[in-house]
């Protein structure tokens, strides 16, 4: 909003200073009449300039309520997050603090938990229904904008209903909790032999609390870069589609894909364990009584449910601690679901991990070669040294000899070693190159064997104290024409040098 008002005031003063230097041109040459005509045009102007800044008032006006409506939206969203957390804190403090009392059978638990829960959960739906309602306004200003609506032809800019099917089931979530002033209780059966054990309404609500996590981790999501005023802008008017916590998700796995797999694991491992956990201790809790310590699991320590949770995931069951009723099995179920998906995804993630980039592989390359190319010439001018020193013995040239073959060896496999692993970076720019090497190396050689017939040349040639007595007819031809055998070899090596 404010670099849209600096740059209509820009405008607006470049038009002024457009004007202002028209007028005194034509003051200067003296112009009467046209300074008359141009006078009469700005006030012409001046209406209409007027109008625009009327529409560019109404402009501006237009887009500090879309703004101030977007800003709404983001704080309500936070503080739903935040009572949100508030209610799953205290629910589990009333679990825990509370459990024991049910079982025991005193129905007198103190509500005042529960009507703090109440509470919060009330909070809760308060923001969620002025979140839902600053966003439909926002996306109406968004309908209205000229600018986006001529940008986007006669599409539709954003397609956001206020009454959707998630948002009934978001209100169903936030009004899950233990209810006060209800001990509603039912009995089940579970095991084999089947045992009838007690479980109430509450519990199973509380249960159903932990959907809540997903309004925590929508505002962890939406608190990112790609879901900011500028991201919904960009999103909506070049791409046509909403930049919404879906898109910011998928951002995010790709740019922290390591943070984001092992938060995924703990936290379902986490509420897996607490979920079992709720469903199994009332069965193992009448069992004990029962049956005493036979058979009995202790699921009254929930590392016991991880530990359990874990084992299933991962399909290992030692089968020392295992579910008997059916919302514990239902869990366990998941588990093992969920396992083969994590498993997948962390195979992934380790691959890519694990991989190098383009350069990461030419750098391999490199120094995979190097070391052994450096141990290769150190062998070579070991051997020399070995081969033209009289006074050593033919035993360390053989010596020499053969481990220079078996550092050439060495080096040759390091070669093809760092050739598969930097495959896919030979290029076709690198191929050309290495055809332009093996150009230049066939040209070295024929230079080699130029300069191997001048020196034959040179020492096979007789020294006379007349050279002009010792040339031939053929030469002074040669002579008379300007010409000679020498440089026409160095106008072939020019030639090989250019190829």
């Amino acid at each position: 909003y404010q670099r849209r008002v600096h740059g209509i005031q820009a405008k607006m003063t470049e038009k002024n200073m457009l004007r202002s230097r028209i007028v005194k041109a034509a003051q200067e040459q003296g112009e009467k009449a046209r300074v008359f005509s141009i006078m009469s045009y700005m006030t012409h102007s001046n209406l209409a300039v007027e109008e625009n800044e009327e529409k560019r008032n109404i402009r501006l006006a237009h887009e500090k309520r879309k703004y101030q409506y977007l800003k709404k939206w983001v704080a309500n969203e936070r503080m739903e997050a935040f009572t949100a957390t508030l209610n799953l804190i205290f629910a589990t403090i009333e679990y825990e603090c509370n459990y024991d009392n049910l079982r025991k059978g005193n129905h007198e638990v103190p509500m005042a938990s529960r009507i703090l829960i109440s509470i919060t959960s009330l909070f809760t739906l308060y923001f969620l229904l002025v979140r839902k309602w600053y966003k439909y306004q926002w996306g109406e200003a968004v309908k209205q904008d000229v600018t986006n609506y001529k940008i986007l032809g006669h599409r539709t800019i954003i397609s956001e209903s206020f009454f959707k099917p998630s948002f009934f089931v978001e209100i169903i979530i936030t009004l899950c909790q233990p209810l006060p002033y209800n001990d509603m209780r039912f009995v089940l059966f579970a095991g084999y032999p089947s045992l009838g054990y007690e479980f109430t309404l509450c519990e199973l609500l509380y249960v159903l609390m932990f959907l809540k996590l997903y309004i925590i981790l929508r505002y962890i999501i939406s608190s990112s870069i790609y879901t900011n005023s500028d991201a919904k802008f960009l999103c909506l008017v070049k791409y046509d589609f909403p930049a919404n916590a879906r898109y910011a998700f998928k951002c995010l796995t790709k740019e922290y894909p390591m943070t984001f797999a092992l938060s995924l694991i703990f936290t379902t491992i986490f509420l897996l364990s607490v979920t079992m956990r709720v469903f199994e201790r009332p069965y193992q809790r009448q069992k004990l009584l029962v049956y005493g310590e036979n058979g009995y699991q202790d699921f009254d320590r929930l590392e016991n449910a991880i530990w359990c949770t874990i084992i299933t995931m991962t399909t290992v069951g030692y089968g020392d601690f295992y579910p008997s009723t059916l919302g514990a099995r239902i869990c366990e179920s998941a588990c093992c679901i969920w396992g083969g998906v994590v498993t997948t995804i962390m195979i992934v993630v380790m691959i890519n991990f694990l991989s190098l980039t383009k350069n990461q592989k030419k750098a391999f390359y490199d120094l995979t070669i190097s070391n052994p190319a450096s141990i290769v010439i150190g062998s070579f001018f070991y051997y020399l040294r070995a081969r033209n020193n009289a006074y050593s013995l033919y035993g360390d040239a053989k010596y020499g000899y053969s481990s220079l073959e078996k550092r050439i060896v060495e080096f040759m496999n390091a070669k093809k070693r760092a050739e598969i692993v930097a495959a896919d970076i030979i290029t076709n720019e690198e191929q050309i190159a290495r055809k332009l090497e093996a150009k230049i190396t066939s040209v070295e050689s024929k230079l080699k064997t130029i300069l191997d017939s001048l020196e034959k040349e040179n020492n096979t040639k007789p020294k006379e104290d007349s050279k002009v007595e010792g040339k031939t007819m053929e030469e002074e031809k040669l002579k008379d024409k300007g010409e000679t055998k020498q440089p026409l070899c160095l106008i072939q090596i020019i030639f090989f040098i250019h190829n």
